[in-house]
């Protein structure tokens, strides 16, 4: 296997990059490096010579994390703001505005058919599960809390979630909380 550094941008963005992900190429367009930013913005780059392609605006605080969707023709950004952003790749148009109260959105991943949004819950302890057909919250994972406070507990049983991932065939969802518990869930 060949390790090597292809390139690098500095300044991509004007403030920390806090989130990546790789938009899947369509008919129209090959595929694209998504970048969000405390900045406000996300950005689209060319994947072969980091070009930038596009920034898109939208958020009010920075952007925490990107997603995009299996079809590559819409993705997701999520922001300080607690709101997660759909739109269309190609044209910046917001598809659906999803709210939050506070500290309540992170990261997020469609799933692998690209039917489900999964986002973060932070502190409710919660991954919140978004129907991409008609952007409606479908469900909510609470994330199992111990029934005795242990001293070792950095968080006073407090689970925040700040990570998700689908397993390959979509029917698992793990995350991952601040005071280092993971969770699974079948969700099949």
């Amino acid at each position: 296997m060949k390790l090597a550094g292809l390139k690098s941008i500095e300044n991509a963005h004007d403030d920390s990059v806090w989130a990546a992900a790789w938009v899947p190429a369509t008919e129209t367009r090959p595929a694209l490096l998504m970048t969000g930013s405390l900045d406000e913005t996300v950005r689209f780059w060319k994947s072969d010579d980091l070009v930038l392609e596009r920034t898109n605006t939208g958020h009010c605080l920075g952007v925490v994390s990107v997603a995009a969707h299996p079809s590559g023709v819409i993705a997701a950004s999520a922001s300080i703001d607690s709101l997660v952003r759909v739109f269309d790749v190609d044209t910046n148009a917001t598809i659906a505005s999803l709210e939050a109260p506070p500290s309540e959105v992170w990261q997020m991943q469609f799933d692998p058919k690209g039917t489900t949004l999964a986002v973060a819950g932070g502190g409710s302890a919660s991954i919140k599960l978004w129907d991409t057909a008609t952007w409606r919250l479908t469900a909510t994972l609470s994330i199992p809390r111990p029934e005795v406070s242990k001293p070792s507990d950095k968080s006073g049983s407090k689970k925040f979630v700040l990570s998700v991932a689908w397993s390959p065939d979509g029917k698992s969802l793990a995350c991952g909380s601040m005071d280092g518990t993971i969770s699974v869930f079948d969700v099949a």
